[in-house]
């Protein structure tokens, strides 16, 4: 292909690599770039590191100069010079010259005379601070002192006579703390039907039973039963009178008198159902305190003890840095643009992805409270789910469904007449049912303290 040149081309300065030139690449003709014809250039050869130069040799030690006058102002300490050969042994010296560096032992040479004392040379600088020692361990605690002995109780005082009625109202009593709470159990014929009557239970402490001879309530303490006195019976509202039926309709008149019917027997008088009685809501017998004991004496404190300062090791020898590598020709700048290409068609629309899946699985294990989720649909496919924050929670591991409020839009509240599984009352919590209920055999309703359970 020959060259062409175009005329009235002005020349290109300062190319940039952006600068776009035709090319020709196995005959057809191609878009480049100036920086890509710049990267084409062969990048020479790194040139070969020299060798290190040779030590150069100790200057001589200069001859010692006269004693000067003295000074009343301490120069800085010089720094230490390398140790001199060892001279021949001159005349006895009258001035004691400067102690120097303790250099290398070298061979034994002849006593030199001793040299005049030179000027304080400047100081050195700081070396760097060490590692902080270890800290001694705590020392052993010391031995408390013992408990001193019981002062003697005084003798009890006379009795003195009785004062004048007050007119003014003590304070209130301290509330005591509350029971341990009980562990309701079902019923029982009479007291002698107590399992393990009278001291022979082998239950927990707290549980209880109803005689239902007398209604009272039974709480067994961990030695016997004790009887807690009857337990209240509250009486339920009458219900509501059903609506009156409508008035059938009349028939036609008679023209025959009917002979009078036989007066049926009065019917028995139908016995009257027993009242539900009202769960226990008693709350347990307040347990002694027990005595607080003695604080233990405080230990000696252990001394701390700071290691020494460690030396700081010398640093180590840079290496030389070798020569840099010759760079290689740059190749010649071209003042031809190239035209440009074609633009290419757009890429097809990819097909659209999955959508994400939900999976659902039966837990009945979390212990925690999880936040039960609602849609704004209730038909198609939703694409929002809400929660209710902590307004709304429900713990799997024991069906608690706990909400701020609860409201019923028909009026009536709904609870099972029967409990058949153990039940626990959550601590903090007070419980209410309407009654009567029945507790199934076997199965245990836990009133912890400071709750209760009432049954309407």
């Amino acid at each position: 292909m020959s060259n062409i040149q175009i005329p009235n081309l002005p020349a290109a300065v300062a190319l940039n690599g952006t600068e776009q030139l035709e090319a020709v690449q196995s005959g057809t003709s191609v878009r480049v770039t100036s920086a890509q014809i710049a990267g084409l250039g062969v990048t020479g050869p790194t040139g070969y590191t020299g060798p290190a130069g040779p030590t150069g040799p100790t200057g001589y030690t200069g001859p010692t100069g006269a004693t000067g006058a003295a000074s009343n102002v301490t120069g800085p300490t010089g720094e230490t010079g390398p140790t001199g050969a060892t001279g021949a042994t001159g005349a006895a010296s009258t001035v004691t010259g400067p102690t120097g560096a303790t250099g290398a032992t070298g061979a034994a040479g002849a006593t030199g005379p001793t040299g005049a004392t030179g000027a304080t040379g400047s100081a050195g600088i700081t070396g760097d601070t060490g590692p902080t020692g270890w800290t001694g361990p705590t020392g052993a605690q010391g031995a408390g002192g013992g408990i001193g002995p019981t002062g003697y109780t005084g003798p009890t005082g006379w009795t003195g006579p009785t004062g004048a009625p007050s007119t003014v109202t003590g304070p209130t009593g301290y509330t005591g703390p509350a029971g341990a709470g009980i562990t309701y159990k079902g019923t029982v014929a009479n007291a002698a039907a107590l399992p393990g009557y009278p001291s022979s239970y082998t239950g927990a402490i707290g549980d209880a039973y109803v005689t239902l001879n007398d209604q009272h309530l039974w709480v067994w303490d961990g030695t016997t039963w004790v009887d807690n006195g009857a337990i209240a019976t509250v009486t339920g509202p009458t219900g509501a009178a059903g609506a009156t039926g409508p008035t059938g309709a009349t028939g036609a008149a008679s023209t025959v008198t009917g002979p009078t019917g036989a007066t049926g027997a009065t019917g028995a008088t139908g016995e009257t159902g027993p009242t539900g009685w009202t769960g226990p809501a008693i709350t347990g017998p307040t347990g002694a305190t027990g005595d607080i004991g003695p604080t233990g004496p405080t230990g000696a404190t252990g001394a701390s003890i700071t290691g020494p300062t460690g030396a700081t090791g010398p640093s180590g020898v840079d290496g030389a840095t070798g020569p840099t590598g010759a760079t290689g020709p740059t190749g010649a700048a071209s003042n031809v643009t190239g035209p440009t290409g074609e633009t290419g068609p757009t890429g097809w629309t990819g097909p659209t992805g999955a959508g994400a899946s939900i999976s659902i699985s039966n837990d009945v294990s979390t212990t925690g409270a999880e936040y039960p989720v609602f849609s704004a649909s209730t038909t198609g496919t939703p694409t929002n789910f809400y929660t209710s924050n902590a307004n709304l929670l429900y713990t799997p591991a024991t069906g608690l469904l706990t909400a701020l409020n609860v409201a019923s839009s028909q009026g009536i509240v709904f609870n099972s007449a029967t409990i058949s599984v153990n039940t626990s009352i959550p601590s903090g919590y007070n419980g209410l049912s309407a009654g009567p209920i029945t507790v199934n055999g076997g199965v245990a309703v836990n009133v912890p303290a400071n709750s209760r359970w009432v049954v309407v």
